[in-house]
């Protein structure tokens, strides 16, 4: 079976006319709306933005709830109690290691020192944030 070289030709001209039947071409009137939608919300969220913007905000007491105000102070004494409630953990873990082993040859004493010096830098770390802020027990607590 030889194919001659216009069957491609000859297929598509059986075939053109029956690929746009049952499509016609969008109205004008069709484009236009979906652009007038497309306008109007654009506007709309713009409209909302620039109302939101120059509408004065609700009194603080508003609502039944209380709001708890922070001072910019107290932030970075927060963030320390957090670390310093992770550190004291990890600090307890060689500790816990160390008086659970049943014979001393299971211990590898060279991690358990290169943890310790790890800690003891942490501790000095937070020591020195204590002190930047001036919380005077957690520098004490750090200090023994």
């Amino acid at each position: 079976m030889t194919e001659s070289e216009d069957y491609g030709a000859e297929v598509w001209g059986r075939i053109r006319h029956t690929l746009n039947e049952g499509k016609t071409a969008m109205p004008w009137w069709a484009l236009s709306r979906r652009w007038a939608a497309v306008a109007t919300i654009a506007g709309l969220i713009a409209i909302a933005f620039v109302a939101g913007r120059y509408t004065r905000r609700p009194p603080a007491n508003w609502s039944a709830k209380p709001l708890e105000a922070t001072n910019n102070i107290q932030l970075p004494q927060k963030g320390l109690v957090v670390a310093l409630g992770d550190y004291l953990d990890r600090s307890e873990m060689p500790l816990v290691e160390v008086a659970h082993a049943d014979r001393p040859e299971d211990l590898d004493l060279n991690a358990q020192r290169r943890y310790a010096s790890e800690l003891v830098a942490t501790n000095r770390l937070y020591r020195q944030t204590a002190q930047r802020i001036g919380d005077r027990d957690t520098d004490a607590l750090l200090d023994t």
